[in-house]
């Protein structure tokens, strides 16, 4: 058991995280025949975080839904102010933001 080298946490702006895993992933996306949709709010506040280990966890929830979908369907990427946000920040000074991966199938009728 190996533990990893020191955390490189640093303010990071989660919405040019998600645009650069993004073009990693997509041109694998589209040889699958799926679509990606992004959804990135601006002006989102920085989150504390480590960019790769982030970047990782993205891509690594991307190709999950690549997976789930198959060959056909829309995976979308959102990203928005965490949910009570702004009742957390009466109490400390604290931003947050949140990513969102979603993955559906559209079905002909």
């Amino acid at each position: 058991f190996a533990r990893p080298a020191g955390s490189a946490r640093r303010p990071t702006d989660l919405n040019a995280v998600a645009q650069e895993t993004l073009l990693l992933f997509e041109k694998h996306a589209m040889k699958a025949g799926l679509r990606v949709v992004r959804q990135l709010t601006p002006g989102l506040p920085p989150v504390e975080a480590d960019v790769n280990e982030l970047q990782q966890v993205l891509l690594n929830l991307l190709n999950n839904a690549r997976d789930a979908l198959g060959h056909e369907g829309e995976i979308r990427v959102e990203s928005g102010p965490a949910a009570g946000a702004a009742l957390r920040r009466k109490a400390a000074p604290v931003d947050a933001a949140i990513i969102g991966i979603i993955d559906e199938v559209t079905v002909a009728e």
